[in-house]
């Protein structure tokens, strides 16, 4: 089959055959559809709080890039065996727009397969949440934040409302608050 169609733009269309845009668009495809099913399986009901914005680590990216050279190597390796000045052949007035419009298909097409896997991560959490919820959800997160403690130095008793004494000294990493041979037993933090 692949003969046939080999033979059929070969004879039909040269430039076609030349830049080999049939075989490189059918392998992006597939990576595309791998990338989306790999964005899709990425998320979990568990997991859906880390995906309200792209969660793309340093390995997929660097896999990424790794996919998207491979196929454009291969793909060059083709498309420069045969070129069409090398071997003299007779050029139309838009050969050279139209062979541009082709390698920037195929080159757009290639690396572009991070967007295939963002997308498959925003519709698996669209699938398992609606928007609306979402939102809602995030709104009364963002609201509850401004309650909930962050630092160690929030839970210290000095920093309590109402406290006068010792001009706030807060808390102080270099002090052992559970050192037993502490001279002040009147000291509260003890």
């Amino acid at each position: 089959m692949f003969k046939k169609l080999n033979q059929y733009l070969l004879t039909h269309y040269p430039l076609l055959w030349n830049t080999r845009i049939v075989q490189v668009l059918c392998v992006n495809a597939l990576m595309h559809l791998f990338f989306f099913l790999g964005g899709w399986a990425s998320v979990d009901v568990t997991k859906i709080k880390n995906h309200y914005y792209n969660s793309f680590n340093g390995s997929l990216v660097t896999f990424f890039v790794l996919c998207s050279i491979i196929v454009l190597i291969g793909w060059l390796v083709f498309y420069l065996r045969n070129n069409a000045f090398k071997s003299f052949y007779q050029l139309g007035q838009w050969h050279l727009t139209k062979e541009f419009g082709l390698i920037l298909l195929i080159v757009l097409s290639t690396i572009t397969y991070l967007e295939s896997y963002s997308y498959g991560e925003r519709l698996k959490s669209r699938s398992i949440t609606a928007y609306s919820q979402l939102v809602q959800e995030v709104n009364t997160v963002n609201l509850a934040k401004a309650f909930i403690p962050t630092e160690k130095n929030d839970y210290f008793i000095l920093n309590g409302c109402g406290y006068e004494g010792r001009n706030n000294a807060g808390y102080a990493a270099t002090i052992d608050y559970e050192d037993t041979l502490n001279n002040d037993r009147t000291d509260s933090n003890f």
